[in-house]
């Protein structure tokens, strides 16, 4: 705000003490120095009898700091394609709105970093003007697409009741499961280095090789 003033019954000086502006409103919203401006300017104190006074608004307008943050996601493995994008930001204009080409796909279970590139961001208002450039960008948050293992039951199949006839009878038992296509998936078993000879309780582990499932019931004990 800068001012003029010119004496009409003379005084002792003038100073900003002496008079406040209301309704001040920039011919822009966009980033620049020496914005013109409008307002309305009060003079206070009874300072009117002394001067006439005149007004003209110019200010500056600076980028607002903005940080963001890229979306994150958890899903359960499905055998088909996740993708994530989008980000979020904590200090956009009201009608502003932010938005990012930048993504990441994954299938299989995992974590895949979602790490936004600033050359791919847009900032722009309600008319769809860009209003990048007023804003000061000083930070990005990655996000994460997380695709968790998928839960299954094994099913065992087994002869029992069991009893001793001298011979391994491990071959008796069996397992499986049902994967996300409905196929019948086999699985191996360990015995922790026994045979199932003798009498006694076993536990015997179901093997999983398939990192995009996760047994519910990985071991089942069997007794001879």
């Amino acid at each position: 705000l800068t001012y003029t003033f010119d004496y009409t019954n003379g005084g002792n000086g003038f100073d900003a003490s002496m008079f406040e502006v209301t309704d001040f409103v920039y011919s822009s919203k966009n980033v620049h120095n020496n914005v013109s401006a409008t307002g309305t300017a009060g003079i206070l104190n009874n300072a009117e009898s002394n001067f006439n006074v005149s007004f003209s608004y110019v200010g500056t307008i600076t980028p607002r700091d903005l940080n963001i943050t890229a979306n994150s996601s958890n899903v359960v493995y499905d055998g088909t394609t996740h993708t994530l994008n989008g980000a979020t930001a904590d200090n956009l204009v009201s009608g502003d709105t932010l938005a990012t080409t930048t993504q990441v796909s994954g299938i299989n279970a995992g974590t895949y970093d979602y790490i936004l590139n600033a050359d791919r961001i847009t900032i722009t208002d309600a008319d769809g003007n860009s209003m990048l450039g007023n804003y000061n960008i000083i930070g990005f948050t990655a996000g994460a697409l997380k695709v968790a293992a998928r839960p299954v039951e094994v099913i065992y199949i087994t002869s029992a009741p069991y009893n001793y006839n001298k011979l391994d009878q491990s071959g008796t038992v069996a397992a499986y499961y049902i994967d996300v296509n409905g196929a019948k998936v086999e699985v191996s078993l360990d015995w922790n280095g026994k045979t199932f000879t003798l009498p006694g309780i076993y536990t015997v582990n179901a093997v999983n090789t398939d990192a995009n499932y996760i047994f519910v019931n990985p071991s089942i004990t069997l007794t001879m």
